[in-house]
């Protein structure tokens, strides 16, 4: 087996041919939080928006069209959802989530539409803009573009699961707050999908740099979120559940719980969950070198 590689691509919007090397930070002194802290990386920059219109003008605009009007024909829902996931990967192209194994952006909106669907939303539009929540907030497209490829209801909720980006982060996650119980019943839903997704990733390999503590505060704010948007969604709300009741994550050896004020005794299963992510891992009998987040 080959070793434990980090892929590093450098923030550039043309695709980085990765470079790949073993990192060894168990002697960083740059760590305040608990043990270590996963390997740094330089992590590609998703590109802000060129401009955003309110939908809500777009939708007074004479030749807007309505949600699904139009643009079905007949194109059918499996051929809008395919073009969907077309629009949105050559939209985030050469963006990666900022885990250490440096996964394609698309990646994620297309689980977060998995989610959704698995879990008994047949709504195409609800779906269409799960597939496309980041588009606005993380790339050159606006809600005018999505309104015009996709309709003005799935332009509603992008708009509505889009980030104001003029705030700082954690100015973002008040405003997430403060706004979520007047979001409509989809954007909660794919609010609700969004947030177990980012937790699920979390858990198993964080963002280069995050610490315990870092993660023990997302889990903290999201739950937070999820709370709000759950009565949307039952069956997503009751998963999520289990995730804040069982998730751990293992540095140095020692298990922590994503979420210590609601996370119950790490079970044998959770704990074979963890050790087998760390098996994984390995190269031969090296072990990666830690921490480790999973």
């Amino acid at each position: 087996m080959s070793p434990i590689r980090l892929n590093t691509p450098t923030p550039t919007h043309i695709c980085p041919n990765n470079s790949l090397q073993v990192i060894d930070i168990s002697t960083s002194p740059a760590h305040s939080d608990i043990g270590l802290r996963t390997p740094p990386a330089h992590s590609f920059t998703p590109t802000p928006p060129l401009s955003r219109r309110s939908s809500r003008a777009l939708l007074a605009d004479e030749g807007g069209k309505s949600a699904m009007g139009g643009l079905l024909g007949e194109e059918g829902e499996l051929g809008v959802l395919l073009r969907t996931v077309d629009f949105a990967a050559r939209k985030h192209s050469c963006q990666r989530r900022k885990d250490v194994d440096q996964t394609p952006y698309i990646n994620h909106p297309i689980a977060v539409a998995n989610y959704l669907a698995t879990t008994g939303i047949t709504d195409v539009r609800v779906l269409q803009a799960a597939i496309l929540h980041d588009t606005v907030e993380d790339t050159h497209t606006s809600i005018e573009e999505i309104a015009q490829q996709f309709g003005s209801d799935v332009a509603r909720i992008v708009e509505e699961c889009t980030d104001n980006i003029d705030l700082s982060g954690l100015e973002r996650k008040a405003e997430q707050l403060r706004s979520a119980p007047g979001k409509s019943n989809e954007a909660k839903q794919v609010k609700l999908a969004d947030k177990i997704h980012n937790l699920e990733s979390i858990r198993r390999s964080p963002p280069v740099g995050w610490g315990v503590k870092r993660v023990q505060a997302y889990f903290i704010w999201a739950k937070k979120v999820t709370d709000i948007c759950a009565p949307a969604h039952p069956p997503l709300a009751a998963r999520l559940d289990r995730l804040y009741s069982t998730a751990y994550t293992r540095v140095n050896g020692v298990y922590h719980p994503c979420h210590p004020e609601t996370c119950g005794p790490l079970t044998e299963e959770e704990k074979e969950r963890v050790d087998r992510r760390l098996r994984d891992l390995k190269d031969g009998d090296t072990i990666c070198p830690e921490p480790l987040f999973f």
